[in-house]
């Protein structure tokens, strides 16, 4: 039954009724089409497999971040937090680290990637600009931790 929200009740046992008439009724689609009820049952229908097609579709391989400026970047396009100079070449790179889904997809010309050693060890560097790098770490298809630094 749809909730009852409403001024009086006069709407109310309007809306009872039509619930009673009807065999389709889909709450939550308004009556501001002229269509049947099972035509809204069949939109919501279509609007829901689009809904899990897209959520099976868009599987995010970026698991983490640790540079929270990275992070909002990443998600909203905020320049806060990272170096705005950056912010093109950033993009490019966390889209395509996103992308991948084994490490040689990240081994593209120019990006000089490799495995770090010493503190940095099991995790992977692609590089930004200058000195400035994106490190991460890469497990089972997906990626971990990514951080931007200047580790030289």
């Amino acid at each position: 039954m749809q909730q009852l929200i409403c001024q009086s009740d006069e709407e109310k046992k309007n809306i009872l009724k039509r619930e009673k008439q009807s065999v389709w009724f889909v709450r939550g689609i308004p009556d501001v089409f002229p269509v049947n009820n099972f035509a809204k049952a069949v939109m919501l229908a279509k609007f829901l497999l689009l809904f899990v097609t897209l959520w099976v579709t868009i599987n995010f391989m970026i698991k983490s971040f640790k540079h929270k400026g990275l992070e909002n970047f990443f998600y909203t396009g905020s320049k806060k937090g990272i170096i705005p100079a950056h912010a093109k070449k950033l993009g490019k790179l966390l889209d395509r680290l996103n992308a991948a889904t084994e490490l040689r997809d990240l081994n593209f010309p120019g990006s000089n990637f490799h495995t770090l050693t010493g503190n940095y060890r099991g995790m992977y560097s692609i590089s930004v600009s200058g000195n400035w790098r994106l490190i991460f770490r890469f497990k089972e298809a997906n990626i971990y931790d990514i951080d931007c630094i200047d580790y030289h």
